[in-house]
Order: structure tokens, then sequence, then C-alpha cells
């Protein structure tokens, strides 16, 4: 004799409803988790904005300017405008890299001008080119 497995109907329903609740809750913490990281980046983007402006109010635009060769990094004014950033920095510990640049017309990459690191692998020396530019740098250039 065989014996056929069947299923009841309550057994049934039951898994549906429970399968149902968990697709749900799983995207209901997806939708959740999209929005808090999206939030979180908006955040962190303005953060960064508003420091970045505070900071560049800091700098002398006319000082900066003379700044052009790697001798430079040995003068008074350099050591200056770095050790600002490095205030910045200092007071800002999230943040790892901060730096300035210029980008010169016909250049075809910015230039580090300023690098608030010291002298090693991370450090980049005045003039040095700045190769992994993003959309969002090159649009900022605009």
């Amino acid at each position: 004799m065989e014996r056929k497995s069947r299923i009841s109907l309550r057994v049934s329903l039951a898994a549906m409803l429970i399968g149902t609740v968990l697709i749900t809750s799983l995207l209901f913490g997806t939708s959740v988790f999209l929005l808090w990281r999206k939030a979180s980046l908006d955040e962190i983007n303005g953060s960064l904005g508003r420091l970045t402006g505070t900071t560049a109010l800091l700098i002398d635009a006319e000082q900066h300017g003379r700044l052009a060769t790697a001798a430079d990094m040995e003068t008074v004014t350099y050591r200056t405008l770095r050790d600002q950033l490095r205030a910045v920095r200092a007071n800002n510990p999230e943040i790892r890299f901060l730096y300035t640049f210029r980008w010169a017309e016909g250049e075809e990459y910015p230039r580090f001008v300023l690098d608030s690191g010291d002298e090693g692998e991370d450090f980049s020396p005045l003039g040095e080119e700045y190769e992994d530019m993003t959309p969002v740098l090159e649009q900022a250039f605009e």
C-alpha cells in the first residue's frame, strides 16, 4: 500500500503566512537600511562640505598661489599653511587625509600643494600629480 503524504490546509496556510511575513520583514528591513545609509552619506557629505568651506577660509589664497615648486616646501609660508591644515585635521580625528591642490589650465591632472600628513608613503609633496580624479572632484573644478 502506498501512503500519500498530504499536507493539511492549515499547515499550508501557516507556511504561506510565515513566508509572507519573512519576505515582508526582509523588504522592510532592506528599505530602512537603504534610507539610513542615504541619510548617513548625506550627513557626511554635508559635514565635509562645511569643513571644507571653513578650512578654505583659513588658507590665505595669495600665499597658497605662491607655492609652486618642491623647493617651496622649505619656506615659512609652506610650513605655516601646512600647520593650519594639520590643526584642522587634529581637531577632526575622523579625517585621515587633508590636502589642497590646484589644477592649472593645460595640465592633465591637478597637482598637490599642501598635505597635512607627515612625509612617508601617504605623503604627497608639492607639485605631485593627483591622478585619482573622481567625477565629483572634476565637477568642483569646472
